[in-house]
């Protein structure tokens, strides 16, 4: 699972962002990661197929100007390009989007097709694009496969240029690619504002005085600023400032997606606390968390439903073991096809 960072407020975003992103990156990142910023009517922007370290080795990442920001680290999975890292950038360099989320392919495949022909039709060129049969990615009228988050951004800029407000344009886009995603975007023609929509994927919320910053997972946040936490709410449409966020009348109109009930809550913090006591010697690595409590908690989700609330259950389920004292977090590292790359590992005390 992608994480991600976000940053409004009147100190230099960069820095902010980047070690938001560097405390997120060993939950589920590191393969690749960006920033983009906007300062004095400008979008800047920086990517790299690495981790965190990289990106400050290898770019200027540190030094980007600007008190506003989204910020991106991806898992590892499928082999990484430099394209196929986030931010996504717009065709006119105005926007750039960071987006965490997977699409089930067979359900959406003709919407997908639809609006990606759509957007060929209207003359958008895709940077992502291959020939390639194997690829499970929607296909432009010639046979082309692109890349789905570049189908995001250019959906995005394809709604706001024919009229439509930010916050409708992000809703329009995620009804045409439903999926269990949350996105998020920059524009320099709103210098001040981050634009956010959460279908399924977790994204919270800390409310401190002038400043607002946004993560995958709390434990994102910085320890040393203190404020009130929230999750961005399903389905509307968002704008973030330093001030705190509003919450859009524009929304997702399709499949259920069902809540964490207290029941639910209760058996997936149950079977983490089974996987996790005791194991101070052999720590439990995270993905067998997530597998321990997606097993206790998929037979409770409601029906009918195409998506359900893993990736949130996970983190909510960590986040409270925290801050009652009990888990301990150490960095090892994981061995992948493409390599290692450095993950957690987590017991109880």
């Amino acid at each position: 699972m992608c994480n991600i960072a976000g940053y409004a407020g009147d100190r230099q975003a960069a820095p902010i962002l980047i070690e938001m992103l560097r405390r997120q990156q060993a939950f589920d990142g590191g393969m690749s990661c960006g920033i983009a910023t906007l300062h004095e009517g400008k979008l800047h922007w920086c990517k790299i197929v690495g981790d965190v370290d990289t990106l400050l080795r290898e770019t200027d990442a540190l030094s980007l100007p600007g008190t506003i920001g989204i910020a991106h680290t991806r898992p590892s999975g499928t082999p990484e390009t430099y394209e196929l890292a986030h931010p996504y950038i717009s065709m006119d360099g105005e926007m750039a989007v960071v987006s965490n989320g997977t699409t089930p392919n067979d359900q959406y495949t003709e919407r997908r097709n639809a609006a990606v022909q759509m957007l060929g039709d209207a003359g958008f060129n895709f940077r992502t694009g291959t020939m390639d049969p194997t690829k499970n990615w929607p296909r432009l009228r010639n046979g082309m496969a692109v890349g789905s988050e570049e189908v995001r951004v250019h959906l995005v800029d394809y709604y706001i240029k024919r009229g439509k407000s930010y916050e409708e344009a992000l809703a329009l886009t995620a009804q045409h690619l439903y999926t269990n995603n949350v996105f998020l975007m920059l524009n320099k023609n709103e210098p001040d504002r981050i634009f956010a929509i959460r279908t399924v994927r977790p994204m919270n919320v800390l409310l401190s005085k002038g400043e607002t910053y946004m993560a995958t997972t709390a434990f994102g946040f910085p320890e040393d600023v203190a404020g009130e936490k929230m999750a961005l709410p399903l389905m509307h449409a968002c704008a973030i400032t330093r001030g705190g966020f509003t919450v859009s009348p524009h929304r997702v109109e399709v499949e259920q997606v069902c809540p964490i009930t207290p029941r639910i809550y209760k058996a997936a913090y149950e079977a983490a606390e089974t996987i996790l006591t005791g194991k101070r010697d052999e720590p439990v690595f995270i993905d067998q968390v997530w597998r321990a409590i997606r097993e206790a908690a998929e037979p409770l989700w409601a029906e009918p439903h195409t998506f359900t609330q893993h990736p949130s259950l996970l983190y909510e389920t960590l986040e409270q073991l925290e801050e009652e004292g009990q888990l301990r977090r150490i960095i090892k590292p994981q061995a992948y096809k493409e390599g290692f790359q450095n993950r957690y590992y987590l017991w109880l005390e």
